[in-house]
Parts: C-alpha cells; structure tokens; sequence
C-alpha cells in the first residue's frame, strides 16, 4: 500500500530514454516537469543527483535550485547547461538540460547534434535520470495520498508522461494503555500488561516496545513484542526504575509517553559480619555484628556442641554489634552463632570458631642487683614473649632478656602461644642504690690536675669508684673542664711557619705552629691573642674534606707577608703572595676536589683582619645549602681585607671571590686585587641581604 509516514522524506526517481524505436537522432534539450500535490510541503523539495549516458551530475547537498554550465567538449564535443529547481508559482518542479556548442556558447546549428543519443539498450547511453526529495506537509491526515507523475519533453516534441506514483500517509504513532505498576514491590519478578493501538486507517501497530531506567534519563529497550499485549521481567532487588511502553507502527512512527516508576525493596537476607576468624581466647570480647536487608532486627542464639543445639543469647538486636565477654563456658573447638528472623523465617549461621585457654607463665623471681646492672629475668609457658616496660629493658623479646634499671619496680612479661592468646606475669627488681656524684674541676689549656693518681691534662669525666656497704660501687665523677677566659701563656702573638721544626710553647717563630688552622684555634680560644702571623707557605684548612675551612669569629686578626723572622708588622713585607690560603686540597692543582670556601667570617667576627695574604682556590661547585656561593670568602660578619689578593676561586651561582649576607655583614675592603675569580654571577664581590661593603685604597679586577 506504500505507507509512509507524515514526517518520512519521500524520494524520487525520474528515468527518461531518448528511444531508438521512435528517435532518429540526438536529442539537445530535455525538459522535466513534476506538479507537487496539495499534500506535499513545496518547502521540503530538495534537489538529488541527476545523470545521462555514463555521466553523474552531482549536485551540492540541500539545496532547492541549481544551475551549472558543464563542460563536456574535451569527451562528448560539447557543454551542458542545468538549470533545476522549485517553480513555486506553478507549484511544481523542473529540470532542464540543454546542449550547447563550445565553439560558440549557444545551441548547436546541427538539428541532428544533442547532447542524448539515440539509446543504445546494451550500453545505456541516451538514457538519462533524475533524483529529488519532498516530505508532506505536517497537517496532513492518515489515510490522504500523494501522487506524482512526470512529464518529459525531448526537444519540440510533444510531452511524454511517465507512471504516477501514489504513497499513503499515516499521520500519528500507536497510543499505549498501560496498568500502573505499584509503587513499590516485593518480588523482582515484574508483570507488565497493555494494550497498544494505532490511529484510526493508520498502518498498524508493528510492535510495542518496554524501556526503563534507573535514573530517568537514560532508557534502555527490555524487548519487543508483536501481538503481545503482556510480560514479566525479573529485575535487581533493592533498585527503582523508571518505565514506559511505546508502540510503532509500520511506518515508523513511535509514541513518546511519560515515565513511572516503581521501587523493588531490597531482597530480604542475614549474613554475618563479626565473628570473622577461626580462634578467639578466654576474655576476648565477641564482637556479634549482622548485616540485616529488609529485615528490622534478629535474635541472636550461640551453639557451644558444634551446632547440634542452641541457646538464646539476645533478642531484638539490629545491625549494631553484640557484645559478648567470652569464658571458661566457652571452650569448646566449634563454636556457632546463629541469628534468626521469627517474622521473616529467615536465618543464618556464622563461621564456626574454636575459644582457646590462655597460657600459663611461669617467671622466677625476685632479681636482685645493684643500680645500673645488668639483670637476668627468664619465663616459660608460651612461645613468643613481650617485656616492659620499655623504659627498663634491654631486649624485649624473646624468653630470656636483660634487664637494665636504676631503682627497684616491677618487670612484666606478656606471653603468646601459638593461637594468639596471651597472659601477662610480672618479676620484682630489687635494686640496690648507688651513689654518684659530681665534681666540677676548671683548667686551663697546657696545665694538668692529679686524678686516680694520674696527671689529667684534656677535659673531659674522670670516673672514681668505691664499694658502699651493699657491695654495690658509688662513683665520684670529677669533670674537667677549660675555664673561660683563658691566658695564652705565649703573649699576645701566634705564629704560624710550616717550615718549624721545634714543638716547644708555639710562641716564636723557631716552635711556631706548621697549620694555620691552628693558630685560628688558638686564637679563638684565649682572650689574650691578638694577633696570628703568617711566614711563607702555602696552608690549606684540611687535606681531604671539602667541608672544612678556615672560620674566623671573635675579633681575629690574620697578618701575612712574613719569612719567619721578624719582631714587629713594619718588619715584614708587602708582598702578599708569600702567604697563600689555599683551598687546593685533595689532589694537587685539580679544582673539583677543593674546598667549598676557603675562609668563612662567621656572624660572631666583629674586628677580623686578613692583611698581607693571598686566598686562593676555593671552589664552590655544590648546589645546595651555601657550598655555591663565596668560594674565597663566605661573610656573614664584619671585617676588613688589606692588601690581599683573591685568585682563581669559582662559584657555580654568586660571588667567587667575597660573598656577604644579611644587615650583620659589613666589610672594608682596601688595597685588594681581584684576579681570575669565576661565578656564574659577580664572580668577585656580592653582597645581600643588607650586608654593606666599603672600598679603600687602590683595588684592582684583572
């Protein structure tokens, strides 16, 4: 009957021939004409492919006119217009196709030239075809027609017409009655009943289909039925859905109806949570805790003879936990829980479970020692052994153990045997006292005191020990200690040569320190010492650690320019490269081994002076901390620089050769020459933080 429905879009094929039993000769135009029924929506008309011979015209998607001129001479010998389109005045549709010569750009002269042969049936070459698309209009009923029919003209000819095709409309889907389904249901098994029916002369209902959803939104189809009108799903407990049934008919067209919905209660069950392990102990608390669905609450039962019989231990108990102190009544190697639903008739049984006794320790005592002893405590009766508290014990585990104290208390043992279950015991600890007590004694550095009969000359504890009447010992400690201030007893001058010999007091040149690091300690350590002098020489703060450097702090004073000889500063020389301080540890003339910094001013120097030296290869090359920052000198003090030369010291980050940090850091810098000194930025002085920098004198970069 050829159904469709009012939103389908109809469409069309026109096929023409230029016939060899009629025709003579080519035909040059063809012109095609299609009247729209009174159904059709003349707006909906859209343009398809067309095509003769073994040519195909494709024409641009949804449009409703076309006019093209195709160039077909290099082929065919020839152009062809088309013009196509919507003659709404005349309610109707055309097409015209017409040849035109190259040569000239009009119509051939030749009456017999055209651009559609006489057809060759075996190879199809004058026939020709048309596509196009319409859709009825939207107030058209079920049941009205819509015919169309072609009329073909070939040149001056008469019209030819085609067949007429004749397509029936069915205007609106089926309409569905469904029983409501109950809000809410206790099974999962869900009937559906309904009764579907198509408009009055429609098509028919082709089938009904069962959508639902669990959130409204989203539908998915459980089915299609033809010539059913009822089913039954099974469905998830505990879930809502949505549904509606929607029918389609023949052509298509399918109802949209609104959703209801129902609720599938949870499927009723008891199932255990707690007990969940296979052993408890004697004086374990039993935690009974259900998972109860669609159930309020349950009695709780225990079986102490392996399930055969039960005893009620609880009513009326919901998901919440039992409590249940487990004892000797217990013991017993299977062990169930049962809980029960009288109202439902639903039941279930837990784990079976074995209650263990405990083990029984056995801890001699008491111990008995003096204070700070080491004494032996041992027990028995389980496997594995917790000792405390921790504040007394040597070892902790194991049966035996040491056990270290100063005044007598208890020890406590725990003990675990091999299911878990524990017990605690205890020992006393007698301990007797001993005394100890503390002298302070104050030294100077260099001078000695008599202790336990020897000559204590470094701080330090010197233990003394003597046995009290509990033939437990009592220590007198003396601490030795140096006392500040302290009286360099060499003067006011340190001196520093590498090349002395002698090891007599260090306060001349011929028993001069040989390590300049010496000297700075020295220095820092007596208040008397004003000043270090440095003979010729080349000082490192350390042979191997790159951590280390010279650090000044106090009010040190460095003079170099020395040959080990001298009485007073005039008498020394202005040639600061006698005196190197070096960083170049480690392997000799590498830099990668050298010390970070080879001085440091710490944040205590409040008058250091370094005259008359050279400071030399420090490398700082390590990015973290301050170990890439001042390889020369790292300040955070104050203090003044005269006549000295910093050379060939790099820094991967900032100031090679003098880097100040913070408001504390204030330097003179005077009479200095900066050489050689590398850093990714100011490679010879940086200052930060605030820190505050004045030159004087004649300083030089080279």
């Amino acid at each position: 009957m050829r159904w469709v429905s009012v939103q389908d879009e109809m469409d069309y094929a026109i096929r023409f021939e230029n016939d060899p039993i009629f025709a003579t000769s080519n035909a040059a135009v063809v012109f095609v004409t299609v009247p729209l029924d009174d159904d059709i929506n003349p707006f909906s008309f859209r343009l398809g492919t067309m095509g003769f011979g073994s040519k195909i015209i494709e024409v641009p998607e949804n449009i409703s006119f076309y006019q093209e001129r195709l160039d077909y001479s290099l082929d065919l010998g020839f152009m062809l217009d088309v013009t196509a389109g919507l003659d709404l005045p005349n309610n109707r549709v055309f097409w015209l196709l017409e040849t035109i010569d190259p040569s000239t750009g009009q119509p051939p002269s030749d009456p017999t030239a055209g651009f559609l042969p006489v057809n060759d049936t075996l190879t199809g070459s004058g026939e020709g075809f048309i596509n196009f698309y319409c859709s009825p209009k939207s107030a058209t009923a079920t049941g009205e027609t819509v015919d169309h029919q072609a009329s073909i003209i070939f040149d001056l000819n008469d019209p030819l017409l085609t067949n007429t095709w004749t397509n029936i409309i069915d205007a609106f889907a089926p309409q569905t009655d469904v029983d409501l389904i109950p809000d809410t249901l206790y099974t999962n098994t869900v009937p559906f009943d309904f009764i579907v029916q198509d408009d009055p002369g429609g098509s028919g209902v082709q089938f009904a289909e069962i959508l639902l959803s669990t959130d409204n939104t989203l539908f998915q189809p459980n089915g299609l039925f033809n010539g059913s009108d009822s089913t039954a799903l099974i469905l998830n407990w505990g879930t809502t859905y949505y549904y509606k049934v929607n029918g389609t008919d023949f052509v298509e067209n399918q109802e949209e109806t609104g959703s209801d919905s129902f609720y599938i209660i949870p499927q009723r069950s008891i199932s255990f949570v707690t007990p969940d392990q296979d052993g408890y102990c004697i004086g374990d608390t039993l935690e009974i805790q259900t998972a109860l669905v669609s159930i309020p609450f349950v009695d709780i039962y225990i079986s102490i003879d392996s399930g055969m019989t039960y005893s009620l231990i609880a009513t009326s108990i919901d998901t919440s936990p039992f409590s249940m102190v487990l004892d000797s009544g217990h013991l017993h190697p299977y062990l169930f829980i049962k809980a029960r639903s009288d109202q439902n008739d639903i039941e279930s049984t837990s784990i079976p479970f074995t209650v263990h006794s405990l083990p029984e320790l056995s801890t001699p005592g008491p111990i008995e020692g003096c204070d700070n002893e080491i004494l032996f405590a041992e027990s028995g009766g389980a496997n594995d052994f917790l000792w405390w508290p921790d504040s007394i014990i040597g070892n902790t585990t194991g049966r035996f153990t040491n056990i270290y104290t100063g005044v007598s208390q208890y020890a406590y043992v725990r003990g675990t045997d091999v299911y878990g279950c524990s017990t605690v015991d205890s020992v006393w600890l007698n301990v007797y006292p001993t005394s100890r007590d503390t002298l302070t004694q104050p030294l100077c550095e260099k001078d000695s005191i008599l202790i336990n009969a020897e000559w204590v000359t470094g701080e330090g504890y010197y233990p003394t020990t003597y046995p009290n009447m509990h033939n437990c010992d009592s220590v007198i400690v003396t601490q030795v200690y140096f006392e500040s201030p302290c009286i360099w007893s060499g003067g006011p001058y340190v001196y520093v040569d590498q090349d002395a010999t002698d090891d007599n007091n260090r306060t001349s040149w011929v028993n001069a320190f040989n390590e300049l690091k010496d000297a700075i300690y020295v220095a820092g350590r007596y208040e008397n010492v004003q000043e270090i002098w440095v003979a010729q020489g080349i000082y490192s703060p350390h042979p191997t650690d790159r951590d280390t450097s010279f650090i000044l702090h106090d009010s040190i004073k460095i003079y170099g320019g020395f040959l080990g000889f001298e009485a007073t500063l005039a008498e020394r020389t202005t040639d600061p490269q006698l005196v190197q301080i070096s960083g170049d540890i480690n392997i000799a003339d590498t830099l990668w081994d050298n010390s970070y910094h080879t001085v440091i001013l710490s944040s205590g120097c409040q008058e250091c002076v370094i005259d008359g030296v050279t400071i030399t290869y420090g490398h700082a090359d390590q990015a973290i901390n301050a170990d890439n920052i001042g390889a020369g000198v790292l300040n955070e003090g104050v203090g003044h620089f005269n006549n000295v030369i910093f050379e060939r010291n790099y820094a991967t980050d900032l100031g090679a050769a003098v880097y100040s940090s913070g408001a504390g850091a204030n330097l003179i810098i005077e009479n200095c020459l900066f050489r050689l000194n590398t850093s990714s930025l100011g490679r010879d002085v940086v200052n930060i933080n605030g820190a505050q920098v004045e030159f004087r004198g004649a300083n030089g970069i080279h």
